[in-house]
């Protein structure tokens, strides 16, 4: 094994490991080059995107798979989320826009117990939320943004919501399990409900529960 990929599966260990960002610099580095070689051919506007000084990688924590790496490229006016092949030749796939391509990830992946149906569904909840309309994934109710003069409107919405959003129990079904995540898009309070599939699939069941809330202007 070459030292470049040695330290890239390293890198990967860290990500898996903390369960979150990969706090690493030397890792997302790492990542970050072989996304470059990754797209150099296929898709030059990622590979720039990737080689940037000005864009701000992060690492999604994809513990269920040794294969890939997945990670978001932010810049002043572009956001994109590939994964990328670990080790061997680079091969990335743009996940942003395209939630069919999620099956390639989890290749080879078996979900059978719950924890791993969450970390499967924190990954995909983050790898596949729009990239534009200011969409931003909540852990809680209180993650909402609302202005100082909207407090009536924030006390309702937790009274409404707040148990659910911070709600991330997961359900055995046949076949396998369910569990739901919280967002906003476009100013508007969205549910998503996931089904994980043993295989490592995601659907998406996506409902608008609150309309036009007074957040800041997505830029």
């Amino acid at each position: 094994m070459s030292r470049r990929v040695a330290a890239l599966v390293v890198a990967g260990g860290l990500l898996a490991g903390c369960g979150g960002q990969d706090t690493s610099t030397e890792g997302t580095q790492m990542m970050q080059e072989r996304t470059v070689e990754a797209f150099e051919s296929s898709d030059p506007s990622v590979a720039s995107l990737a080689r940037s000084d000005e864009t701000r990688p992060r690492p999604i924590a994809t513990p269920f798979t040794d294969r890939w790496f997945v990670i978001q490229l932010e810049a002043r006016h572009r956001l994109q989320v590939v994964a990328v092949t670990r080790e061997g030749e680079p091969r990335g796939v743009v996940l942003s826009g395209h939630p069919e391509r999620w099956a390639e990830v989890v290749k080879g992946v078996t979900v059978a117990d719950e924890e791993t149906a969450t970390q499967v569904a924190d990954a995909y909840s983050a790898a596949l939320r729009p990239t534009t309309g200011g969409a931003r994934l909540l852990d809680s109710i209180d993650d909402l943004d609302l202005p100082s003069g909207a407090a009536d409107q924030a006390q309702e919405l937790q009274r409404e919501h707040g148990a659910d959003v911070a709600d991330r129990s997961v359900t055995a079904l046949d076949g396998g399990w369910r569990t739901q995540r919280w967002s906003t898009e476009d100013r508007d309070l969205v549910r998503h409900v996931l089904t994980v599939a043993t295989d490592g699939t995601v659907e998406d069941e996506r409902t608008v529960v609150e309309q036009d809330l007074p957040l800041p202007i997505p830029l």
